[in-house]
């Protein structure tokens, strides 16, 4: 994964919200409850009815939305990203690689590329400090390290550092299922790739200074999409009280 994959989204809805200048567009907060929020919704969630949709519009709004400054447009983009970004790459990247250890018939491993390249693969707007969607690409492929500037711009010595540890451990993978052994990459991440189990949830996250590792990759959103909004859709349609049928509050609020 890398931590701003929901950038791909971007242009896909760019017409939709009458983006010009994608570096400078000013995404106000009706934009974002009114289109990013239900695009959202109706692509990820697909609610069964419109009671269940306005539930998810309130909780996504609440959970999504910087509420110290709720009207911010660089917030607002930061907010967008995020429920883009654990909708359409985060959750299911993290539900494959729970339902792999489950199986307890291989090893598993989860990794987050957070490093800011040079250049992106993607076009990418230029507040965005970080990977982008397919921007690990470039140095699992070892890019940094061809000869002479390539059609992605020139490489620091940082970012050859990066590809280096990064094809170590994913040649290392593909000869013993381990992406510690048979070479060891450490004197380019500067850490060890823990196996992802059940119980440690563990990761590792690859930046411009070496490799990090790290346990519950965003916890609060993957459980968000993995446990409340799954129950919440499957819930009878919510009625007034005394109907006999599971009444549920038009907002949610929770920590």
């Amino acid at each position: 994964m890398n931590n701003f994959d929901g950038v791909l989204n971007l242009f896909a809805l760019s017409s939709t919200l009458n983006v010009t200048d994608i570096n400078t567009f000013n995404l106000t907060r009706a934009q974002f409850t009114g289109i990013i929020i239900p695009h959202t919704i109706s692509d990820a969630i697909k609610p069964k009815n419109d009671n269940i949709a306005a539930i998810m519009r309130n909780l996504l709004d609440f959970e999504y939305t910087d509420w110290q400054h709720p009207n911010d447009s660089a917030t607002l983009w930061s907010s967008t990203i995020n429920i883009w970004s654990d909708s359409v790459f985060f959750f299911p990247a993290v539900s494959t690689v729970k339902g792999h250890a489950a199986l307890r018939k291989g090893k598993t491993y989860l990794y987050e590329l957070s490093a800011v390249p040079t250049t992106h693969i993607l076009p990418t707007p230029n507040w965005i400090q970080g990977s982008t969607h397919a921007d690990d690409i470039q140095f699992v492929f070892c890019y940094p390290l061809f000869a002479g500037p390539q059609r992605t711009g020139n490489y620091t010595e940082q970012e050859r550092r990066l590809a280096r540890g990064m094809v170590t451990m994913w040649t290392n993978f593909a000869k013993s299922g381990d992406p510690n052994k048979p070479s060891d990459a450490r004197r380019f991440t500067n850490a060890p790739w823990a196996e992802y189990d059940l119980h440690s949830q563990s990761f590792l996250q690859f930046t411009n200074h070496g490799a990090l590792p790290g346990s519950r990759f965003q916890a609060r959103r993957m459980q968000l999409w993995s446990d409340l909004i799954p129950t919440i859709t499957l819930m009878e349609t919510p009625q007034p009280h005394g109907t006999g049928t599971v009444h549920v509050p038009e907002i949610i609020i929770g920590k």
